[in-house]
């Protein structure tokens, strides 16, 4: 769809993407036009689109200089199998973190001082 309003949270810019809102390029390009400083995507991503919208993820993140954040679908549903791996980019196309494969877990990524970590918490 078109987005939202973006969300603002303390001093950063947030826009939400839903699953196939995070396939089309304007749609981030909007985002960012709008200034979002994270561009946060909810998923479902199978093995075999992981590598290719991934692709498109990471290269918003370069692109526009914002933030990329995936959180994608863990499990199975509607007969589909999710490669989950959901991740976090910066704002050089970087990624700081990702969860290894389909477990539920929680990817938290921080930047202090201009400096990102990450870590992976398991469910």
């Amino acid at each position: 769809g078109p987005g939202g309003d973006p969300l603002h949270v303390e001093e950063m810019i947030a826009a939400l993407a839903i699953c196939a809102d995070a396939t089309h390029p304007q749609h981030a390009a909007a985002a960012a036009s709008h200034g979002a400083h994270l561009y946060a995507a909810s998923v479902m991503i199978d093995e075999d689109g992981y590598t290719r919208k991934v692709g498109l993820l990471q290269n918003y993140a370069k692109v526009h200089r914002m933030s990329v954040m995936m959180a994608n679908y863990a499990g199975a549903t509607g007969g589909w199998l999710s490669a989950g791996k959901s991740a976090i980019w910066s704002e050089d196309g970087r990624q700081v973190i990702a969860s290894t494969g389909a477990e539920e877990a929680l990817v938290i990524a921080q930047k202090q001082a201009g400096k990102w970590t990450g870590s992976v918490h398991p469910l």
